[in-house]
């Protein structure tokens, strides 16, 4: 007997959504806005505006201590776009 978390009606219309979706393109979370594949994933983090900052969520404050952690390694080709988001990010909170 399989037990079934959501309604069958649900799993349908969520098949008929990602069919008609699926040759789209794709769209970030965090900015809802179209990927450009031919860019790399530091290059499209870069454009990335910083928009809602989920403050609500204490985000930032995970953010900063992760960052400032003494274990952190942060590979050479992110370490100048991370000290600019640092910065930016450290700039626009309270």
């Amino acid at each position: 007997m399989w037990l079934r978390a959501y309604p069958v009606g649900m799993a349908l219309r969520l098949e008929e959504l990602y069919r008609a979706w699926k040759d789209e393109p794709r769209c970030d979370l965090r900015t809802k806005c179209q990927l450009n594949f031919a860019l790399t994933d530091r290059e499209m983090f870069e454009q990335y505006p910083m928009g809602d900052l989920y403050m609500d969520g204490f985000l930032h404050e995970c953010f900063f201590y992760m960052y400032d952690h003494s274990a952190l390694q942060i590979p050479e080709s992110w370490a100048e776009t991370m000290k600019k988001f640092h910065k930016e990010l450290k700039d626009s909170v309270p």
